[in-house]
């Protein structure tokens, strides 16, 4: 009888990026023991089977690292592997059924599986990972790391996206210190709750600086720069977010947002440049719809999208400017933002965008 006995692999407690890097290297080197080259990493789930919004950026940042230290292994990607997951019908609570793994592992060609759990304690969180053989359903190994909290993680652990396999998007966030005055808020993201300097996982590099008696997500250097969340609308809804910047006079430097749809994406532009004396340029992407208003270019400033049956209507500073009729689209689920064209000036400031807050709600 052979008994194959776990591997214990420990990181030491340190901040979010170096505890995601150690405890990825570990599993990379036990894998190097083993004959498994694919895997699939699950998203940690809180102790009551619930995964939340760090549990997918600690499954992001592992798989990011594993790829990183193992050229050789394959790693599915995670959204792929999500949605292999609802299309079969399986739930990651149970996943460690003997039977349930080796079919999981069949559907995915997959030889090796990630999943484990995460959960705060005092002012730390404490994950621990499990490396399991889909053939036997084998422990190959584990492995832990503790990380201190901010304010940016814990917002992040009581955002939801998952209970016991049941998709809760489309019910309401709470979000630490935040008034909980709107019980229909789908997404509700406000950098000023993230630590400043900070370089949010999930966001493409983009930085929390302190501005406008806040925080608000900007351009680190020059460049183009871009971050995607995968969120589902409701049929009818506000999409409110809060931006502006200083572009230098220049009709280059725009925001895109783009909702992505099943069956296509809408789209729409907002340039904040100061032309004519603080003129904004704004339209629908594909569309010969677009206008210009006048506004202060650097002030953050409200922008909303509402959509009511095949009607879109783009509202800034409380103003309708655009209104588009489209039926093309049946569902949306995700939005991608786009910083387009930064670059610093001569002074080394920033030329470019800022973002503070987004949010969904339905009507």
């Amino acid at each position: 009888l052979t008994v194959i006995l776990p591997v214990y692999l420990y990181a030491e407690e340190s901040n979010f990026d170096n505890a995601m890097k150690e405890i990825a290297n570990k599993l990379a080197g036990s894998l190097r023991g083993s004959k498994i080259t694919k895997v699939a990493v699950l998203e940690p789930e809180t102790i009551s089977g619930e995964v939340s919004e760090l549990g997918v950026l600690i499954s992001e940042s592992v798989i990011g690292y594993l790829f990183e230290n193992e050229k050789g292994l394959r790693v599915i990607e995670r959204r792929l592997l999500s949605k292999i997951l609802e299309e079969h019908g399986f739930t990651q609570t149970g996943l460690v059924d003997e039977k349930t793994i080796q079919k999981l592992g069949n559907i995915l060609g997959v030889e090796g599986i990630v999943i484990g759990t995460i959960a705060k304690v005092d002012k730390d969180y404490r994950v621990n990972l499990r490396l399991l053989d889909v053939k036997t359903a084998e422990v190959i190994a584990v492995s832990r790391c503790t990380f201190l909290s901010n304010v940016g993680l814990d917002n992040a652990f009581v955002r939801i996206v998952r209970k016991k396999g049941i998709s809760v998007e489309a019910q309401p966030i709470k979000q630490i210190g935040m008034p909980q005055t709107v019980k229909k808020a789908i997404l509700d993201i406000d950098w000023k709750y993230f630590e400043e300097g900070d370089f949010p996982d999930g966001y493409g590099g983009l930085r929390v600086f302190k501005a406008f008696g806040g925080k608000v997500l900007a351009t680190p250097s020059e460049g183009d720069y871009s971050f995607e969340i995968a969120t589902s609308f409701p049929s009818d809804f506000r999409l409110f977010t809060i931006l502006g910047g200083s572009t230098g006079n220049s009709n280059k430097r725009c925001f895109i947002i783009s909702l992505i749809g099943s069956d296509g994406d809408l789209g729409y532009y907002l340039c904040p440049h100061p032309v004519g004396g603080g003129r904004w340029d704004f339209g629908f992407l594909g569309t010969n719809i677009k206008g210009s208003r006048e506004l202060d270019n650097d002030n953050p400033t409200e922008v909303e999208l509402q959509k009511k049956g095949d009607v879109y209507k783009l509202y800034i500073a409380n103003n309708m400017v655009l209104s588009l009729k489209d039926n093309k689209i049946s569902q949306f689920n995700g939005i991608k933002i786009k910083f387009q064209s930064n670059e610093f000036g001569s002074d080394r400031h920033v030329k470019g965008h800022f973002i503070s807050k987004i949010k969904i709600t339905d009507f």
